[in-house]
């Protein structure tokens, strides 16, 4: 495998536009807050949003990776995912009636300028989403071509956020009927204040992880998401070969909580479902340094695949 690194003097990471398993976004007018300034836009804080449709055996395979039942086979989808993506309207989102009732949660920890991923769950089906932040204008909608109960979205945060707490609210539609509010907090951090920041994007609907392993002999990846010191991974993407179409991963220390001594870049092609090759980039952020990028290419089926990209020092 060909590996390459080179410096490069930007700290906070650009920012990515991305679609995932299933997704919504909506803004309008909301009530009061305190954190949102007056004149804010909902796409001020939210760039774009999108979805991934699944079959139900790429979402099965999602949950054994997680509990750790699945091994490294070389998966491929029968049906591909369909991505849709959501529009941006000016004014309020329709007012709520008698369709479903949303409740939402964050399946993701929201970084300044990254993808997020957010899940809404209705109360009955639903094939509509609106998506807002409480206290800025406008909206996206997002129209699903089949009705669901369930739906993963990914929204990109802006790398420029009028505020770093917001809360997201949300509706769901079905046959013209709007359901009732669900209100999610989210409070997001900001990559360029982090101790050490790693970053892996691929190109390609594949299944490829990150790993870092802290001087304590502690491993961040999938299976072991964060650690007492502060470290952690923000999200699984394709995970199992459900795709999400984020492409990538992050694992960060925050400001003043990564341990002192030596830490190991691990990536990994878990699976390559279907995908003849992925290739990828690395950056690593150390507090105080020029970033790094590390470069490389998975080749055919993903079998056990692994590289070591490098290990660092800290501080």
């Amino acid at each position: 495998m060909a590996l390459a690194a080179r410096s490069r003097f930007r700290f906070r990471l650009p920012r990515l536009t991305l679609a995932a398993a299933a997704l919504v976004a909506l803004a309008a007018c909301g009530d009061d807050d305190s954190t949102s300034p007056d004149d804010a836009t909902t796409r001020d804080y939210i760039s774009a949003v999108s979805a991934v449709l699944n079959t139900d055996a790429a979402l099965s395979r999602a949950e054994l990776k997680r509990r750790g039942d699945a091994a490294s086979p070389s998966l491929s989808l029968s049906t591909p995912p369909t991505t849709i993506t959501a529009t941006f309207h000016e004014g309020n989102p329709p007012a709520a009636g008698s369709g479903p009732a949303a409740q939402g949660e964050g399946e993701s920890t929201p970084l300044v300028g990254q993808p997020f991923r957010y899940r809404l769950t209705g109360s009955g089906a639903f094939s509509t989403v609106y998506l807002w932040v409480d206290g800025a204008s406008g909206y996206w909608q997002l129209d699903v071509p089949v009705d669901v109960q369930s739906l993963e979205m990914v929204l990109t945060l802006n790398d420029d956020l009028p505020a770093d707490a917001f809360d997201i609210e949300s509706a769901l539609g079905n046959d013209g009927a709007v359901g009732s509010v669900a209100s999610t907090p989210v409070s997001a951090t900001d990559l360029a204040d982090a101790d050490i920041a790693v970053t892996v994007r691929w190109t390609g609907a594949s299944d490829v992880d990150l790993h870092v392993t802290d001087p304590n002999g502690n491993e961040v990846y999938y299976a072991n998401e964060s650690t007492a010191e502060g470290g952690r991974l923000d999200l699984d993407s394709n995970a199992g070969c459900s795709i999400d179409n984020v492409n990538q991963e992050t694992i960060s220390w925050p400001k003043d909580a990564a341990p002192d001594g030596d830490y190991t870049i691990v990536v990994d092609y878990f699976a390559d479902c279907g995908q003849p090759s992925a290739p990828w980039s690395l950056t690593l952020d150390v507090k105080g340094r020029s970033a790094e990028t590390f470069t490389g290419t998975f080749d055919g089926p993903s079998g056990t695949q692994s590289t070591t990209v490098t290990t660092f020092a800290f501080p």
